[in-house]
């Protein structure tokens, strides 16, 4: 279960938190096809959007709701596409 201190730190500058227990869902996020979810925030579990929505603290609570028992990775969909060199 995500700590209230990482969802405080997520929606004061930190830009993701992602489950050391899963890389797997940090590693689909990177290749994911996310246009439909640009500049919202989404919850990933197992490689699938478990919430997403424009407020993060709203997002967190429905996914947590989902999933009280599990961490899932949080993060924001960049409005544009990002080119990393």
């Amino acid at each position: 279960m995500l700590q209230p201190k990482i969802l405080k730190n997520y929606l004061y500058g930190q830009e993701e938190h992602h489950s050391m227990d899963d890389p797997d869902d940090f590693t689909w996020f990177l290749s994911a096809s996310l246009k439909r979810y640009r500049g919202k925030h989404i919850a990933i579990l197992n490689r699938r959007i478990i919430a997403s929505g424009t407020n993060a603290k709203e997002v967190w609570e429905r996914a947590h709701k989902k999933n009280p028992e599990n961490d899932f990775l949080m993060t924001k969909v960049p409005e544009d596409d990002i080119l990393i060199l």
